[in-house]
């Protein structure tokens, strides 16, 4: 191995199934996925149809809350 080569460890891509089982979505992923528009879904949001968080400004909906809402399933999470 040369000085200017360092050793990589190649780590796994996070697939959208992983991101829906333990990670979080954006609010446009979400819409994209479930079909509905933004003002749509921050209808939902108001109706404690979809719970959210908040990451400085950016609004992120946890993975699992987020598979619900696009499979359909109400209630809040």
């Amino acid at each position: 191995m040369r000085n200017n080569e360092t050793a990589k460890t190649a780590t796994p891509p996070v697939t959208m199934e992983d991101r829906l089982a333990n990670g979080n979505l954006t609010v446009a992923e979400v819409c994209a996925l479930a079909g509905r528009s933004r003002t749509g879904f921050y209808e939902d949001v108001k109706a404690g149809l979809v719970t959210t968080r908040k990451a400085g400004r950016k609004t992120l909906i946890p993975g699992p809350v987020a598979k619900r809402y696009i499979a359909g399933e109400t209630g809040k999470a």
